[in-house]
């Protein structure tokens, strides 16, 4: 998730800005003066000077282009009292230029703003797509290592999966004692992993005391040249079969992984001291790397989303740590998500929902909630998506239905409810959206 930026100054204005709008007036006016003082104070057909606080205006914005102007006209004025009294002060090319400063900084803060705006949105889309991608190579690998493995190995990696979650839903996505240690035993079972020690995080460094450990506990080397390049690539470092057999190895590990989340967050540390030479191969390591990303990722969604969880079991993990990220994503730059109630009537809500459900788009999530006697009930989030994205989305299904069951949303009796998600805190949004109370923009499909 994308932390929220600070708001004492904006990303521009930093202490070399400052410096820079009072520096390069300055320099222009000393290097006038000791051409001609005329330049500095007098009336010119192309007014050079000005041209030093409209590249402060336009790189960093409205403010230091204000204060660049702001030497430019002192420094002008004082200039006149220790130059030749060639002529009076001139008040209307200063001005003139100030007001050319005030129009390029505007410029320069709106496309700053708007470049900000981009680089957060595409932050978001480079998080989901790294989700998504993770989550395509995990089913690659589980259906290529599944076929492999039914004789040799005792369970299946989609059953790890499903084993993990579990897990991580009974800690709340903490790495603790007691998880880190079923962790350890899953990669022994399915790995073949015979020593090996798993070290948390504290303060944003590695505890060299493990969490849990199979087989010898050690304190973690820090040093170590495996472990070393390990965190420093932030992906799995290993010696291969040939290197253990013909070189020298410096190392006492086998095999380092650190535990990374997809937004880059750091969880922990795998050292692996001992596995047989056989299980050193790709496909073995692979289903390694994609268990240890896989809980690393499930652990820090489900850290920030376990509170909501706990007060509204119902509602699916992936919907409440999505909502988080949007509702902090809204407050950062303004970026509008949007949320649909939708009510249906029961008699209607299966073949209505599946078809929903057919044109999901890669983004939308949904949540089905318990259907009542007469109506039944779908929440969908909408990531990025402004008014005028959810009525293109609607007016789509309106056509998909008029088209597969004959008749339009409202001639179906559905009724979709909108609402933007405006920064509150996302457990008063969800308590407010299921008690039909945060919705604020009534739409009849």
């Amino acid at each position: 998730m994308i932390s929220p930026p600070r708001f004492a100054l904006p990303r521009s204005v930093t202490r070399w800005a400052v410096l820079e709008a009072a520096v390069f007036p300055t320099v222009a006016l000393a290097l006038a003066y000791a051409l001609n003082p005329r330049l500095a104070i007098g009336p010119q057909v192309i007014p050079w000077l000005w041209l030093a606080p409209l590249l402060v205006a336009l790189r960093y914005g409205l403010g230091p282009g204000l204060e660049s102007a702001a030497v430019l006209i002192l420094g002008s004025f004082l200039i006149r009292d220790v130059a030749p009294k060639i002529e009076p002060w001139p008040i209307l090319p200063m001005l003139a230029g100030l007001l050319t400063t005030l129009f390029a900084g505007q410029y320069g803060s709106w496309w700053i703003d708007r470049l900000r705006r981009s680089e957060l949105r595409s932050e978001y889309f480079g998080e989901r797509i790294e989700a998504i991608t993770r989550a395509f190579y995990v089913t690659r690998i589980s259906h290529d290592l599944l076929e492999q493995s039914l004789i040799t190995r005792p369970t299946s990696l989609r059953t790890v999966f499903v084993f993990l979650r579990k897990l991580l839903n009974e800690h709340e996505g903490r790495l603790d004692n007691r998880s880190a240690q079923a962790l350890l035993q899953v990669l022994a079972n399915y790995c073949r992993i015979e020593a090996a020690s798993l070290y948390g995080v504290r303060h944003s460094e590695i505890d060299p005391q493990p969490l849990a450990s199979i087989g010898p506990d050690h304190t973690l080397d820090l040093s170590d040249p495996l472990v070393h390049q390990s965190l420093e690539d932030s992906a799995a470092a290993y010696y291969g079969v040939d290197e253990l057999l013909i070189k020298n190895n410096e190392s006492r590990y086998r095999l380092s992984a650190p535990l990374h989340a997809s937004d880059g967050t750091l969880l922990g540390l795998l050292a692996v001291s001992d596995m047989p030479l056989l299980a050193l191969e790709e496909e073995n390591l692979l289903a390694l790397a994609a268990i240890i990303e896989y809980y690393a990722d499930e652990a820090w969604a489900r850290r920030r989303a376990n509170d909501l969880l706990r007060q509204i079991p119902d509602c699916p993990p992936n919907f409440a740590c999505e909502i988080i990220k949007l509702t902090r994503l809204r407050v950062a730059v303004g970026l509008r998500s949007t949320l649909l109630r939708l009510r249906v009537p029961i008699d209607r809500a299966e073949d209505i929902f599946k078809y929903i459900n057919d044109t999901r788009r890669g983004l939308d999530l949904y949540w089905r909630l318990s259907d009542s006697q007469d109506y039944g009930w779908l929440i969908l989030l909408l990531p990025l998506s402004t008014r005028t994205a959810t009525d293109g989305y609607l007016s789509r299904l309106d056509t998909l239905f008029e088209k597969r069951l004959g008749a339009g949303l409202q001639a179906l009796g559905c009724r979709f409810e909108h609402g933007e998600l405006n920064g509150d805190d996302p457990m008063s949004i969800i308590q407010a959206l299921l008690n039909s109370e945060w919705v604020n923009v009534p739409h009849a499909g």
